[in-house]
């Protein structure tokens, strides 16, 4: 009767050979049996002043059980039970048994044993998300979100004397990462549903709330590929993540020269040759910014960046110092960038030129972080050139004559912006201040303007649960009694 049982086993180890031992179930300690043998009773200490019989050879080690992922082995016999100090446990096979290979192809892995692909793990970490995992690791997902309320308080005498006040939801984003059959091969969703974030103009919303999408593939360090819609790879300010900002927002210049998103792709490192202190990143875009996708010419966006990390790397796209480094760290960066006819004023920001035509643009930036012991600095510079094609548009007079438009310059200019912030220790406090400003050069459809400020974090877990409040006057041409004044309170939580 024994007969039947023992083929099913043996068709059973057949047919699983590739595949891991399955683990065996749990027994009480009492009742556990160490692969190799049950082990030798401890030999009665000989007393210190007789020395040990040369003769019987050193006493038998304590046998140490396997790990529980090596079975034991099936033609080893038990060995002899240890009854004095000469005897000796019988020699056991150690040879590590070879890893089951992985399917590595679409249909291996769709005829791969459902034991393979079985279990999934799952942790939660306060502003990092909620993340699931497959036991193999060849399948994540990972879902995080946040939301930020505002609060602004405004008064510009040159317009109005009145005070006025704005309560808004300024972001709330749903950010979801993945990678499928192997953690080289990556996907990622980013959606955005605040009124700002919209584009609401008269209750309707201008654009579509997908920000961010696009695939990673990052088998190789130096080279890794990533196509879709994201953060355009040339400021510094404008890639650091807006939860993880020291102020309520990014600096004036930073808006008048940022790239924003758009829709290409890029190749890129994060480690240069794994030095840990090297960075470059090349993409070519369609410069037509987000929501980009009806069939245009052969205008595309290209942009070069380069980042050196001289002491070594460190969150160096987190502003804020949460670690508090005991020794100075700093990166460097700078970035290239050519619009060829790009539609808007500010490449894919800002308006149309009135004149209906095209701007071929060169930017440049560079900027430099540090951080040391809770302090931390970020300065950043911006310079952008730019020629002129000129459209053909028309507009129609008081009376009825049709006169071409004016021409307008290009956005010929010079930003620049620095703060610094300090992170109290001991106290979850963190004070802030920023210079920023803009100003033209030759001939140029930008204004000079400037501002200047200051505004505090308060820290209850980090970025993931915190309160900021800025204040910043910004001022035209120089004048900064003649300014502009911003209250904000933000209040953000992640999860």
């Amino acid at each position: 009767m024994m007969v039947v049982p023992l083929l099913f086993h043996l068709l059973a180890r057949w047919a699983s050979a590739d595949l891991p031992e399955p683990k065996a179930v749990p027994q009480a300690e009492s009742d556990r049996v160490d692969p190799a043998g049950p082990p030798a009773p401890e030999a009665v200490p000989e007393p210190e002043h007789h020395p040990p019989d040369p003769a019987a050879g050193p006493p038998a080690p304590e046998a140490v059980p396997e790990p529980e992922d090596h079975p034991p082995d099936p033609a080893g016999a038990p060995p002899p039970t240890a009854s004095s100090p000469n005897a000796t446990a019988a020699p056991t096979d150690t040879t590590p048994t070879p890893p089951p290979a992985e399917p590595t192809t679409g249909v291996e892995a769709a005829v791969a044993p459902p034991e393979a692909r079985r279990g999934a793990t799952l942790s939660f970490e306060p502003g990092k998300g909620l993340v699931i995992e497959s036991t193999d690791h060849r399948f994540g997902f990972l879902i995080t979100a946040y939301i930020q309320l505002l609060a602004t308080f405004a008064r510009d005498p040159r317009a109005s004397t009145t005070l006025s006040h704005a309560f808004e939801i300024r972001r709330a984003h749903l950010r979801l990462l993945a990678h499928v059959f192997s953690e080289h091969n990556k996907m990622f969703i980013n959606l955005g549903f605040s009124p700002r974030g919209l584009q609401v103009v008269d209750g309707h919303p201008t654009k579509t709330p997908l920000f961010d999408w696009g695939f990673e593939f990052d088998h190789l360090r130096n080279a890794t590929f990533r196509a879709g819609q994201y953060r355009v790879p040339f400021s510094r300010e404008r890639r650091v993540p807006i939860t993880d900002l020291e102020f309520v927002d990014r600096s004036l210049a930073n808006f008048e020269f940022n790239l924003d998103r758009d829709v290409g792709f890029d190749i890129r490192s994060d480690d240069i040759a794994g030095l840990g202190r090297l960075r470059y990143d090349v993409g070519i875009f369609t410069g037509e910014g987000r929501d980009a996708f009806a069939p245009s010419g052969f205008n595309f966006l290209y942009v070069a960046r380069f980042e050196v990390l001289p002491l070594g790397p460190f969150s160096d796209y987190t502003q804020t110092d949460f670690a508090r480094l005991p020794k100075p760290h700093v990166s460097i960066g700078g970035a290239y960038a050519f619009f060829d006819n790009a539609a808007a004023n500010r490449g894919s920001l800002g308006t149309k030129p009135s004149d209906g035509g095209t701007t071929d643009m060169h930017l440049v930036t560079g900027d430099v972080i540090g951080k040391f012991r809770g302090a931390s600095i970020h300065a950043d510079v911006y310079w952008r050139q730019g020629t002129r094609n000129y459209g053909d548009a028309v507009v129609t007079a008081e009376d009825g004559t049709t006169l071409p438009a004016d021409r307008e310059p290009p956005r010929n200019g010079l930003g620049w912006s620095a703060q610094i912030g300090y992170l109290v220790r001991r106290i979850p406090l963190e004070p802030l201040v920023r210079y920023s400003g803009v100003i033209p050069l030759q001939q140029s459809s930008m204004s000079r303007q400037e501002e200047l400020g200051a505004g505090a974090q308060w820290f209850f877990h980090q970025s993931a649960l915190k309160v900021a409040v800025d204040y910043f006057r910004t001022y035209d041409n120089g004048a900064i009694g003649k300014g502009s004044d911003r209250l904000r309170l933000q209040f953000q939580m992640m999860f």
